[in-house]
């Protein structure tokens, strides 16, 4: 048996409305942003991670930028 996944898929599972104002902006304002996921094939079949999103990754230029 090997020691880790065979195969790795990025998924994007679904999309978050989010206020803006997580970034500071007015209220009214609206974001969507991505579910993302990650689907791994390994030795005994398939692993659905379900990663969710995260309020950093949004606020945080650098990681938005990614």
């Amino acid at each position: 048996m090997g020691a880790g996944p065979r195969r790795v898929m990025l998924l994007t599972l679904g999309w978050e409305d989010l206020p803006r104002s997580v970034e500071g902006a007015p209220g009214h304002e609206r974001l969507r942003e991505p579910v993302p996921g990650v689907l791994l094939e390994c030795d005994g079949g398939w692993l659905l991670l379900d990663t969710g999103f995260s309020t950093a990754q949004i606020t945080d230029p650098a990681l938005r930028r990614r």
